[in-house]
């Protein structure tokens, strides 16, 4: 199975995302929109890397079913989903700490990567025998410790960013194409030489290591913006529609993992006996559909913004018409 055809699509996009910043972007925070950028992308890779090892992980300890599949779709969506709102909550009631939070975030979700394999062979060894219902629940309130921090990840970027840009529809869509950006090649990865080359522990250590640089450079980054506090000025805050708006993308944003899951619903054994490392490409059909919906709506955006004097945004309706 040639990747070829892949390679040339990332490629692609990843120029299409430099092109918007440098060709297109004229804020005067240029720097920190590439910066968050890049973080979000490196955010959006050891996402797609956990979830593709840990539905594997509980394929091997429960077998191959539809529960498995289940839970781990169910597991992302709800946590993504209370995660969304719960950073839209925290981003809202603390502005200025929004970066600090997203570092801690991914912070957390290193350190439970770290033991995840661990951790879900001590939830296999406690759950032998146990009835399915109970399994499935206890499996489901166990992914939920990572997935809730990665879903509060974007509305607390996006807040950082639309109070020092005074821009809403170029924070969210560019953040957006970032993050799937990321795991369209996080998927690329495991599917060309990730899986074969470093197995499981490599590939979750691998992911572990990105969350935790991601992190500490936000941590950094929140250090050394607290001491330009005093000087911004004019920034506004998302609430209301635009607060929506977020809401909107960061359940759209994610939509395209699990359900690249579904393709072991209609044929459970693909991924484990004939190609054990190539169905790994499949959820890159999920990640670049939004990502190429995400690109005309980047340079929509920042073009509309290139002729204005204000430097708020005209481009702010649904659908960043």
């Amino acid at each position: 199975m040639s990747t070829a055809p892949v390679a040339v699509l990332l490629l692609f996009n990843g120029l299409l995302l430099i092109g918007a910043h440098f060709l297109f972007d004229k804020a005067h925070r240029h720097r920190d929109s590439l910066l968050f950028s890049l973080l979000f992308l490196g955010s959006g890779m050891p996402a797609l890397i956990y979830q593709i090892v840990w539905q594997r992980v509980l394929f091997s300890i429960y077998g191959v079913n539809s529960q498995s599949v289940v839970v781990v779709v169910t597991a992302f969506m709800v946590g993504l989903g209370i995660g969304s709102l719960a950073g839209g909550r925290l981003s809202a009631r603390f502005p200025r700490l929004a970066v600090l939070i997203f570092g801690i975030a991914e912070l957390g979700v290193a350190a439970f990567g770290l033991s995840s394999l661990r951790i879900f062979q001590w939830a296999a060894a406690h759950t032998a025998g146990a009835n399915l219902p109970f399994v499935i629940v206890f499996s489901l309130l166990l992914l939920l410790f990572p997935t809730v921090p990665m879903g509060a990840t974007l509305p607390l970027l996006v807040e950082h960013l639309v109070l020092h840009t005074n821009r809403v529809g170029p924070s969210v869509s560019t953040l957006y194409f970032a993050n799937t950006f990321g795991s369209a090649i996080a998927c690329y990865f495991c599917a060309t030489f990730l899986l074969r080359d470093f197995g499981q522990s490599g590939s979750v250590s691998i992911a572990a290591c990105l969350n935790g640089v991601v992190g500490g450079a936000a941590y950094l980054y929140a250090r050394r913006d607290k001491q330009e506090l005093g000087n911004t000025t004019g920034a506004i805050s998302p609430t209301g529609p635009e607060l929506a708006l977020v809401s909107l993308n960061a359940a759209m944003l994610l939509g395209g993992r699990p359900a690249s899951l579904l393709w072991d619903l209609k044929s459970p054994g693909l991924g484990f006996s004939r190609w054990p490392h190539r169905t790994a490409l499949l959820p890159l059909h999920f990640c670049c559909r939004p990502i190429l919906q995400a690109s005309p709506q980047v340079a929509t955006c920042l073009r509309k913004e290139r002729g204005n004097a204000s430097p708020r945004l005209q481009c702010e309706s649904w659908g960043f018409s």
